[in-house]
């Protein structure tokens, strides 16, 4: 969220490197605590690595539908500004949802 409101108020190439670390730590963060999670939560021991290829597959939806999803934002939201706006208030959403998970087990 913080990287994508950096290039909301700073449109300039220095803004958009900070913001590519900033969104890529976050991420590389987010995915190796995801995938250490799913592990554990995952049923059978020996399907795990079917079943870490599905979630794989559905990693790679969000990639899919992106730039549509991109497209329209930049045409009705008022350019990159509203695209990545838009961006913060999902991801805010998307962190607001997993609050309530106390546990995986």
């Amino acid at each position: 969220m913080i990287g994508s409101l950096i290039v909301v108020g700073w449109q300039t190439w220095p803004a958009t490197l900070i913001t590519g670390l900033v969104l890529g730590l976050g991420f590389g963060m987010y995915l190796s605590v995801d995938q250490a999670l799913i592990t554990q939560v995952l049923p059978v021991a020996k399907d795990r690595a079917k079943d870490l290829g599905i979630i794989n597959i559905a990693n790679s939806a969000p990639q899919v539908l992106a730039p549509a999803v991109a497209g329209v934002a930049i045409t009705y939201l008022g350019g990159y500004r509203g695209m990545f706006l838009l961006a913060a208030v999902v991801t805010l959403l998307g962190a607001l949802a997993v609050i309530p998970i106390r546990s995986v087990r």
